[in-house]
């Protein structure tokens, strides 16, 4: 037999959504697309998201039209609207998969390749900082920087 402790969490709702091949824990409220994914307790993913192919640990939110594709996503992620993370092409290589670390979170309207790794407790804006100044951070890691300021030609000297 397997054993596992009980939790307290409330029964699994699904909002019009639509689920296939996945496993879905206790307490999670889908209301998007979930495709050949595993989600742990306390997931929240909003209307017209999408999961594929992915890995969601406890209470993360994946926000409005967001796309979360070969990720694996620690606990307590926060992915905005209208973000696409893990786009790229296909591979069923485990190196592949985009990582986001515990506590990280993605602003809206953020994309980010697959193969990267987002550091815990990271914040959205660090990683804009390295979009914005051309690096191309497909397969890096990303972790915070703590800078003052953006680049001059986005018209913002200070944060």
């Amino acid at each position: 037999p397997i054993l596992t402790c009980g939790t307290n969490e409330p029964e699994k709702r699904f909002v019009h959504s639509n689920v296939r091949n996945s496993i879905i824990s206790p307490g999670c409220v889908i209301k998007g697309t979930v495709e050949n994914s595993v989600l742990s307790p306390g997931v929240y993913v909003d209307e017209q998201a999408v999961v594929k192919n992915s890995i969601i640990m406890s209470n993360t939110v994946i926000g409005l039209h967001s796309m979360v594709d070969s990720c694996i996503a620690d606990e307590d992620v926060n992915i905005g609207n209208f973000c696409y993370v893990g786009f790229g092409k296909d591979s069923e290589r485990i190196s592949d998969y985009t990582l986001l670390g515990k506590g990280s979170s993605v602003s809206s309207h953020t994309a980010i390749a697959r193969g990267c790794k987002v550091m815990p407790f990271s914040n959205p804006t660090d990683a804009l900082r390295k979009v914005y100044a051309g690096n191309n951070y497909s397969g890096q890691r990303i972790q915070p920087q703590f800078l003052n300021s953006y680049p001059s030609s986005y018209g913002q000297s200070r944060i």
